[in-house]
């Protein structure tokens, strides 16, 4: 039902207690890919499964189109997950043998390194943002690798398959973005930064203002408690008033960077389930002329935003509480995401070697 609503990501409605499948997959043409795995997972990197339920994937996914919220197949892997969660059997090419397996949601994941920044080689500075959720331990990637983001003449940004968060943890790498002297007021406005206009219902404003404040609470960056403030701020003051546009709607203006120098090139890798936020951090970073975004264009779900949740014992009702007002412009970012300045399709390859970013290290081969 929630489906039928097209709103993807920001709309959903789950047990929390219930599994986990053990494996995400990408989907290539009319087979299903298994792209990462789970401890005791009985698939494999680079397993292909060819049949759901006895149907094959083409067939499985038309029964269940509403699902895939109309996305063309390369952007559908994010809704297979859930997909093949409900579903009982699987048939998969496994180690050359094609056998049939039960679904099973038993999935345990590893904890892996959500940010981390590493050298490459000497010019080359790579930056791994799993999301923008933990501002603090973000900050600290920031802080603690200032030298080797300031003196590097190459830096790689990796949002691949960032699931959001906050806008403000992104907001410091503005200042390695923009060109030298140059401040975020230098950039053109895009077609996705008409603002947003917010429901301010009684239950929404209660809702998000004990989140809000639980968060002011904690030792929080500042930029992140500038904007969450500002957030709380009108939340008081419109409480109970329905829709009303918040803020002038220039997601620039609140970073307070100036450019530097170097690095002299920055790539944006990203793919197409980096969002929320993920979008944004795209969408915004994408307006400095150094940069370079390159991969496949993001989920797109910012149409929406700005999550509320509301708990039925171990069911929670995650949904949104504002919209874009580039809606009222026709304008939709659903089924595009952000766009990416060189494209690199999906395919199967990416299971055995990491395609985007060698791509990105002979691209800047060749430059150097």
């Amino acid at each position: 039902y929630l489906a039928t609503f097209q709103v993807a990501g920001h709309l959903s409605f789950r047990r929390v207690t219930r599994g986990k499948l053990p494996f995400t997959v990408k989907r290539y043409q009319d087979e299903l890919y298994v792209v990462r795995t789970a401890l005791h997972s009985p698939l494999s990197i680079g397993d292909k499964i060819i049949g759901v339920n006895g149907l094959s994937v083409k067939e499985y996914g038309k029964q269940h189109e509403v699902m895939l919220h109309g996305e063309p197949e390369s952007r559908q892997g994010f809704f297979w997950y859930t997909l093949l969660s409900y579903a009982t059997t699987l048939t998969v090419v496994h180690d050359g043998h094609t056998v049939t397996i039960p679904v099973e949601l038993n999935g345990e994941w590893q904890e892996e390194e959500s940010y981390f920044c590493r050298q490459l080689n000497q010019h080359t500075v790579y930056l791994r943002l799993k999301d923008f959720a933990d501002d603090i331990a973000i900050s600290r990637v920031y802080q603690n690798n200032d030298a080797l983001l300031r003196d590097c003449e190459y830096l790689i940004i990796d949002v691949r398959g960032n699931g959001g968060g906050n806008d403000s943890a992104y907001v410091p790498l503005f200042q390695y973005c923009l060109p030298e002297g140059k401040t975020s007021a230098s950039l053109q406005s895009g077609i996705f930064d008409s603002g947003i206009e917010i429901n301010y219902t009684k239950r929404n404003c209660s809702h998000r203002l004990r989140q809000f404040e639980d968060t002011l609470q904690q030792d929080i960056p500042e930029e992140t408690r500038k904007l969450l403030q500002q957030f709380v701020d009108e939340m008081k003051a419109n409480c109970g008033k329905g829709f009303l546009p918040f803020g002038s709607g220039d997601s620039s203006e609140e970073m307070p960077y100036v450019g530097i120098k170097t690095p002299r090139k920055v790539y944006v890798i990203t793919d197409e389930e980096c969002a929320s936020s993920g979008d944004a951090f795209v969408n915004d970073i994408r307006k400095c002329e150094k940069v370079t975004v390159i991969g496949r264009p993001t989920m797109g779900i910012l149409d929406y935003s700005n999550c509320s949740g509301e708990w039925y014992d171990d069911y929670v009702l995650v949904y949104p509480t504002s919209r874009s007002l580039y809606l009222d412009k026709g304008i939709q970012m659903r089924g595009y995401g952000v766009p990416v300045d060189i494209h690199i399709p999906w395919t199967p390859a990416h299971c055995h070697c990491d395609v985007d970013l060698n791509t990105v290290l002979d691209l800047i081969e060749k430059e150097h």
